[in-house]
């Protein structure tokens, strides 16, 4: 696994791709995957649970606007402003017109 995953993301007629930088692999890391302890990997998973369901709010409201523009397939051009608009607000380096 590279430190830099590429994502693409669909809606219909146009494709956003998303660079995510990545942490070190367990192999990069010097270390194994074995040695990450249980009761780690238990906070782990809590605290993303614990992110994940903080964001319910934004994920309704973005699913209702998203909703809310009714463009026609292959339009999609708010939708698509938008959805780039939050990914550069959030950090995500966006190559648009692809």
């Amino acid at each position: 696994m590279s430190a830099h995953s590429v994502v693409a993301v669909v809606f219909t007629s146009t494709v956003i791709y998303v660079t995510v930088a990545a942490g070190p692999t367990a192999q990069q890391a010097g270390g194994s995957i074995a040695a990450v302890t249980a009761s780690k990997l238990e906070t782990l998973k809590r605290d993303a649970a614990a992110d994940i369901d903080s964001r319910a709010k934004f994920t309704q409201q973005t699913n209702d606007l998203l909703f809310s523009f009714a463009e026609l397939g292959f339009q999609e051009f708010e939708t698509s402003k938008y959805i780039v608009r939050l990914l550069r607000e959030n950090g995500f380096a966006v190559q648009e017109g692809v």
